[in-house]
């Protein structure tokens, strides 16, 4: 194989076939572009990935036909490097030759009969103005969600209605939709396909230079394919599987009070208020006649007031009223959330409050284990010891008494403690900290104070009950033990 072309030309056609190469590749062969050039002068390149197909047709002079898989991003960096000149391309070998003027790169080739074949484009359903097809993108695609863990919120509802063609995208906090005229194939045609939000975005950048883009979707229930073809370019894409939330539905079919507002002067607006807005928080705009003033931050942080014209005389109580509406829209999605950070504060007050009260009897144990050790260890050394044993006091009849008694104080001290400071930990947090307050500050502290407090009056008995203990069971003062 052997073609020669214009190098500006060919770094587009590499750039834009390799547009849509994955980073990280479920198979290596996935990252190559397939070059074939025939007889007939035109030369083809395209990648695929199983999802996603890129393929570009332009002419060129080809010299030796043939066909070749090389490194997408590999090449598109050389040509983007090659100086302004004639680009001659070769297979040599298992290398893929590539010159222009002073500059020469040999690129190791893949093996192309491992490549996947393209998918077949479906049937041409329509035609719509290259230029309003991508305006319309452009609009629909910034409220489509960028988590990859929701699919489903990441593609854009197309539906088309005859000569009406409607786009539709929310990512729960954001809702757009937009309809244009189009030129259906079939004029009574009702079809209906979820498309990944990126792949629209990548069609409508690369395609909207093309004077008419051609829409190719079956009107099978089956379907899971959608083509686009414009100007030599042509992009497949499988489908989103699922159902897609009513959109439309959320959308009034009547307003009460329209607003005109300069939209530059929104925009700066919404930029400086939005400085000290948390991620993720609203920006709230109040209408009034005459003027927007736009809020953001905890209490009165910023406010800024920008010059609207309201179309009627809408009262204050509508306004609330619609308000309302877009605040319930927005808060819906953080419903679920809200649930399981309460969830997960219960149960993390829970499991702490448990794990202190054990620790508190493990550390109160540990102190009457050596309390009692020490004591029993003084008994031995003194010489009352032998009274003791000859009045029928054992080791292990003193280590009994001594332990039972400890116990059992050491059980009432952490029982009354935890039971104080649960109480007063449960006023103190119902009082001072909100519902939907973050799991580690709405965590008792009073409660888990007083535990700790209870677990050292508990050691600190435990220390003095083998005193008493011994001096139960001590002879009386003043008894000779010889």
């Amino acid at each position: 194989m052997k073609f020669h072309l214009d190098r500006g030309v060919l770094g587009d056609a590499v750039s834009w076939a390799t547009r849509t190469l994955p980073v990280r590749p479920a198979m290596p062969i996935l990252q190559g572009v397939r070059i074939v050039a025939d007889a007939g002068g035109e030369l083809q390149l395209s990648t695929f990935d199983y999802e996603v197909s890129a393929q570009i047709r332009l002419e060129a002079e080809i010299e030796q036909p043939g066909e070749v898989l090389v490194q997408g991003r590999m090449l598109s960096d050389i040509v983007r490097a090659l100086p302004n000149k004639d680009v001659t391309v070769a297979l040599e070998g298992t290398k893929l030759q590539v010159r222009c003027g002073s500059a020469r790169f040999a690129l190791a080739t893949l093996p192309v009969e491992e490549y996947p074949q393209l998918p077949t484009m479906p049937p041409v359903a329509g035609t719509v103005a290259a230029d309003v097809f991508a305006e319309a993108i452009s609009q629909v695609t910034v409220a489509a969600s960028k988590d990859d863990t929701l699919p489903l919120l990441t593609g854009v509802k197309v539906e088309i209605s005859g000569e009406t063609m409607t786009l539709m995208a929310t990512d729960r906090y954001r809702l757009a939709l937009r309809e244009l005229t189009w030129n259906p194939s079939s004029p009574g045609a009702e079809l209906t396909a979820l498309v990944r939000g990126r792949t629209l975005h990548e069609v409508a950048r690369s395609l909207a230079t093309g004077g008419g883009v051609e829409i190719a979707l079956s009107d099978e229930d089956s379907a899971n394919l959608i083509g686009f073809e414009a100007g030599g370019r042509r992009t497949t894409s499988t489908l989103v599987d699922g159902d897609y939330p009513p959109v439309r539905r959320l959308f009034p079919e009547t307003t009460a009070i329209t607003a005109v507002v300069s939209t530059g002067a929104l925009i700066d607006a919404v930029k400086r208020v939005s400085l000290v807005a948390e991620r993720n928080t609203p920006v709230r705009l109040s209408f009034s006649e005459g003027q927007v003033a736009l809020e953001a931050g905890a209490g009165d942080e910023v406010a800024e007031q920008t010059w609207a014209k309201i179309a009627d005389d809408a009262s204050s109580s509508q306004i609330e009223a619609l308000t309302s509406e877009l605040d319930a829209v927005g808060a819906s999605g953080d419903a679920a959330a809200a649930q399981h950070r309460a969830e997960f504060a219960s149960m993390f007050q829970v499991a702490l409050s448990v794990v202190l009260g054990l620790l508190a009897a493990a550390v109160v144990i540990a102190v009457i284990g050596v309390s009692n050790t020490l004591t029993l260890s003084v008994i031995e050394r003194r010489r009352e010891g032998a009274l003791l044993r000859a009045l029928g006091f054992t080791r292990a009849a003193m280590s009994r008494m001594i332990t039972i008694e400890s116990l059992l104080m050491t059980l009432i001290a952490l029982i009354v403690g935890a039971g104080v400071g649960t109480f007063f930990g449960w006023v103190g947090t119902a009082s001072m900290m909100p519902a939907s307050a973050n799991p580690v500050l709405s965590v008792p502290w009073t409660q888990i104070g007083l535990i700790g407090v209870a677990a050292v009056l508990a050691a600190v008995l435990a220390s003095a009950i083998p005193a008493r203990s011994m001096s139960r069971i001590a002879p009386a003062k003043g008894m000779s033990m010889e």
